[in-house]
C-alpha cells in the first residue's frame, strides 16, 4: 500500500516527491525476477532465466539491444514510460545470418522491418511480456535494418492504457547449416 506523503497530483507530469525514496535502478525488478526463479522446478530453467537477466542489455556478438523508452534512463524501470512510435536504424547486420526481433512493453507492437510488416511467432500483450518476429533474411541483404512501428488505433483509450514499446532486441541466431 502506497501512502502518499506529499499528496502530489500527477506523478506522470513530474509531481514525484511521493516517490523520492524509490530506487533509481533495477533493484525491485531484480527482486521480482529472483522470486520467480526460486519457484522454477529445474536447475536448467533457473540457469536459463539467470542467463537471460545477465545478458538483458548485452545480448552477445552480432546482436543489438535498445531501451527506447528513455534516452537517458537505461533501466528496466523505464518500461513505465509511454513511448510513441520510434524509428530504429541498424547498419551492421550480418546478411548471411538469421535474426529474431524481440520487443517488450505493453499492448500492441505493429512492427515493420525495412518497410515490410513482420508477422510475429510470439505476441503477448501484457506488461513486460514478449513479442517475437523472425526477420526474413532477404530484408537485410545489404546488412541494414530500419525498424518502425505502425500506430494502433487507440484514440478511444486513456493514454495510460495505450500501447508502448520499451525494449527492442535484434538477436543474431546460429548460422544456417550450409
Amino acid at each position: 500500500m502506497i501512502i502518499l506523503k506529499y499528496h502530489a497530483s500527477g506523478y506522470e507530469r513530474g509531481a514525484v516527491l511521493d516517490f523520492i525514496d524509490y530506487p533509481l535502478n533495477n533493484r525491485w525488478w531484480l527482486e521480482d525476477k529472483f522470486t520467480e526463479i526460486k519457484k522454477l522446478k529445474s536447475e536448467d530453467e533457473k540457469l536459463a532465466r539467470l542467463e537471460f537477466i545477465r545478458t538483458y542489455e548485452n545480448p552477445g556478438d552480432g546482436s543489438f539491444y535498445d531501451n527506447i523508452s528513455s534516452a537517458d534512463a537505461r533501466h528496466v524501470i523505464s518500461t513505465q514510460l509511454f513511448q510513441f512510435s520510434p524509428v530504429l536504424q541498424y547498419d551492421e547486420l550480418d546478411s548471411d545470418a538469421d535474426y529474431l526481433i524481440r520487443v517488450t512493453g505493453y499492448g500492441e507492437a505493429l512492427l515493420r522491418a525495412n518497410g515490410e510488416r513482420l508477422k510475429p511467432t510470439k505476441y503477448d500483450k501484457g506488461f513486460e511480456q514478449f513479442k517475437e518476429f523472425p526477420l526474413p533474411n532477404d530484408l537485410i541483404k545489404e546488412g541494414k535494418l530500419k525498424i518502425t512501428f505502425d500506430e494502433p488505433d487507440e484514440g478511444h483509450l486513456n493514454w495510460r492504457k495505450q500501447s508502448r514499446v520499451a525494449d527492442v532486441w535484434i538477436l543474431k541466431q546460429e548460422l544456417k547449416n550450409i
